[in-house]
Order: C-alpha cells, then sequence, then structure tokens
C-alpha cells in the first residue's frame, strides 16, 4: 500500500503555503532525475543527494566541521545526553510541545527521525520549532519527507539557526567522540512512502553507503539512525515489520544500537537485538496505536551514549 499514512485534508491559510512554494522555487533543492526511482513504489534516493558544502562552524557550544559526507561534532560531555523523536506529521502542528519537553531536559544533541512536514508549509513551521530549542538537532528524513520540501523548510531559517538545524540525510556518518551516528533516510524499497517524491533507499544504495563506512571496529561505536526499523521488529500480531536489508547493513557496518521511527506501532518500545534498539514516537499530536493494544503518548525519548553504546534515561512518550 503506497500511501499507508492519507494526506490531511485540513486547509491551510494560503499566504504562508504561497511563500513557503516560492521559497522552495528559489532555493530549495532540484532533485536530478537519475535519482527518481519509477514504479508502484516509486522513491527519491535520498542517500545519495549532494551533500552540504565542507565548512567548519559554532553551534549550541559545540564545535562541528563538515568535509565530504563526514560531519563531526566536538565539544560534547561523556556520556552524550540525546533525545531522540520523530517529527510531528502527519499531525498538523508543529510538535511544540513535545519539543518544549525536551528543551526543558537539556540534552546536548536532538535526534529528530522524519516527519518534519507534508508540505513547505508545515515543514518549515517544523523547522523552526526545532530552531527555538537551541539544540544542536539532526535530521534524517523519512517515508513522508520530499527533499525539496526539506531543503526549503531549512533555507527558511536565519543564518544562526541554520548552524544548528542539520539535514544529515545525505551523510555517511555523523563523528561524536568515540561514536559514529550512521543516518539511513527514506523508505525501504519505497514501500510505505507517503509520495514517489519522498524519500527511499534500496539495496544498492545500502551497498554503496557500506562500502564507504567499512566493517565493524572495535574503536568506534556505531548507531544506525533509520527512519524504518530493521529487523527484528514485531508488529501487529507478532508479523515481522523490520526490514530484512537494513538489518544486514547494520551488522555489516558494526551497528548494534539504533534508533527508528517506523512502524508507527512500534513506538516508545525496545526491539530485540545485541544493543539499545528503540522505535521513538512522534512529536506531532497524534497518539499512536501499539501493536498489542494502548498507545504511546507523543514525546521524546531521551537516551545516553558512552562507550558501551546507547542507553536508556527516561523517557517524555511512556507507552501505554
Amino acid at each position: 500500500m503506497h500511501r499507508l499514512n492519507a494526506r490531511r485534508t485540513r486547509p491551510r491559510p494560503l499566504v504562508p503555503a504561497l511563500a513557503a512554494l516560492t521559497l522552495l522555487v528559489a532555493c530549495g533543492r532540484s532533485v536530478p532525475s537519475e535519482l527518481r526511482v519509477n514504479g508502484p513504489h516509486g522513491f527519491v534516493r535520498c542517500l545519495r543527494l549532494e551533500p552540504p558544502s565542507s565548512r567548519e562552524w559554532q553551534a549550541g557550544g559545540l564545535s562541528l566541521s563538515l568535509a565530504e559526507r563526514v560531519l563531526t561534532i566536538r565539544g560534547t560531555a561523556s556520556p552524550l545526553r540525546l533525545a531522540a523523536l520523530a517529527g510531528p506529521a502527519p499531525a498538523g502542528d508543529d510538535g511544540a510541545t513535545a519539543l518544549n519537553a525536551v528543551k526543558a531536559r537539556r540534552p546536548q544533541l536532538l535526534l529528530v527521525l522524519g516527519g518534519l512536514g507534508d508540505d513547505p508549509a508545515q515543514a518549515t513551521q517544523t523547522a523552526r520549532a526545532l530552531a527555538a530549542t537551541n539544540l544542536v538537532t539532526l535530521f534524517v528524513a523519512g517515508g513522508r519527507d520530499e527533499p525539496e520540501a526539506v531543503a526549503a523548510a531549512l533555507a527558511a531559517l536565519d543564518a544562526e539557526a541554520r548552524g544548528r538545524v542539520l539535514d544529515v540525510t545525505a551523510l555517511e556518518r555523523v563523528v561524536v567522540g568515540g561514536a559514529e551516528f550512521v543516518p539511513v533516510g527514506g523508505a525501504p524499497g519505497g514501500r510505505y512512502a507517503r509520495t514517489s517524491g519522498a524519500c527511499g533507499h534500496d539495496a544498492a544504495d545500502l551497498d554503496a553507503r557500506a562500502v564507504a563506512l567499512g566493517g565493524a571496529s572495535d574503536r568506534v561505536r556505531r548507531v544506525l539512525l533509520s527512519w524504518a526499523a530493521a529487523t527484528p521488529a514485531p508488529g501487529l500480531e507478532g508479523a515481522e515489520a523490520g526490514d530484512a536489508e537494513l538489518a544486514r547493513f547494520a551488522t555489516r557496518v558494526g551497528a548494534e544500537d539504533a534508533l527508528a521511527a517506523w512502524p508507527r506501532e512500534l513506538a516508545g518500545q525496545a526491539l530485540p537485538g545485541g544493543g539499545l534498539r528503540r522505535v521513538v514516537a512522534g512529536a506531532g499530536s497524534i497518539a499512536s496505536l501499539g501493536a498489542q493494544g494502548g498507545r504511546a503518548r507523543p514525546g521524546a525519548s531521551f537516551l545516553t551514549l558512552g562507550p558501551a553504546g546507547l542507553a536508556s534515561d527516561g523517557d517524555g512518550a511512556p507507552s501505554r
């Protein structure tokens, strides 16, 4: 089913939407035709998008440097304190309530796994809410996100905010101390992508990324940041809801810990595995129906990352 989450039809103010679309034309990312995959589950190969330009800068008390497809963040404490959630889409709000709770906990980094917004206007609204936390934020596009809308939303921020709210979907890794975050954006094979213009990936994309990263190493702890969960991820009635190709990729690059945002039915739950694997809840106003009944309320997962990997640091989105 290509559009599992239908678009919300609530009317939006016309002027802000037109302004965002004008910004999209002026500043948004143009997707090369060779990165568009056609077919019943069409998608955009967002892992192969052009990376941002190399630079060095300061943000949120941290030093950041970007070279090719590697972002390095310096100045964090150990263990690293994190907050992780999905964006508010498909809800019509900007997730401000959940983001205010994150800001109050003062993590060093905020991880956002997809769901920035289903159109340029909503994506821009969410980007501004993320910027208002004053936290360095790493965004990985999901199966709802179209790269043009993401680029337009971030371009709408002022220069200081653009230094804090970062789209890392096209990057190979984010280096923080002795750990590396490995972003894998989009819907596996385009399955459950919202439109054919939304982000996805296939086995060839994962193979290319694995070659660039190299195999597992005792010198670095890797954490997979993906929109979709890898197997094993038991969903409704115990049916497998994770992606096997993504699981093979994680094993190949040595990513024992993993954070994902799909399927929504597993939001707030830990998944089986050797490390800490979790599906995070969203920032929007819509609670997720759980695979075993009950609901997971919107909000962030709070975690720490140290030499032994990810560990829970309490939750802002308790389930059931």
